[in-house]
């Protein structure tokens, strides 16, 4: 039988992410394009695609292995590894990026708002099991656009003539469907899940 202070420390052990960072240029330095956290050591469903995935990893490696059965069980159909000692990398031609195991209380470090958190059920319950950063700005040509949290509303904002998302003159016009702080269920073809957008 378990002490109280044996599940105290069960109940507390703190949930581990692999922090992945997508970058513009090849030193992975400077603007950073894309950014999010997902759990690992947990099955989890995609939300838009059928099936399953893992992440598993030790001190300085990740790999998430893919499988068609929904407790990842089986053996999986895709797997692909990680170098998650937080180096420079290029998975793909022409993108950089930087991939690191965080802690649950890093798992937002660095990220702008508004932030897309995702539950594994349809109530957003328990440890999130993934931190989008949606806020992060782009420029296209001598103009720039972001989502940002405007008057606690989630908007999608253009900058013209800033390639930054700064100055004045922005248009920003609210996200259809989009409440900030409410649990939303997105069940699709992988099955029970939910979103919450904080700012």
């Amino acid at each position: 039988m378990l002490t109280p202070l044996l599940l105290l420390l069960i109940n507390t052990v703190a949930s581990e992410y692999l922090l992945t960072r997508i970058y513009l240029n090849s030193t992975c330095s400077g603007k950073i394009v894309y950014q999010k956290s997902t759990a690992v050591d947990l099955c989890q469903h995609n939300s838009y695609q059928p099936g399953t995935y893992r992440i598993e990893c030790s001190t300085n490696a990740c790999t998430m292995e893919e499988y068609t059965t929904p407790d990842c069980s089986g053996t999986g159909t895709t797997t692909k590894k990680f170098d998650a000692s937080g180096q420079c990398v290029s998975p793909t031609p022409d993108t950089f990026s930087t991939f690191a195991l965080v802690a649950d209380a890093d798992a937002q470090q660095g990220f702008s708002t508004p932030v897309l958190r995702q539950w594994q059920d349809e109530g957003c319950t328990g440890t999130p099991v993934e931190y989008i950063d949606e806020g992060i700005c782009h420029a296209v040509g001598e103009n720039s656009y972001r989502t940002a949290c405007v008057n606690g509303t989630v908007s999608g904002c253009q900058y013209s003539k800033s390639t930054d998302c700064n100055g004045n003159g922005a248009l920003c016009v609210p996200v259809p469907s989009t409440t900030v702080g409410v649990c939303t269920p997105r069940g699709m073809l992988g099955g029970k899940a939910s979103i919450q957008f904080d700012c």
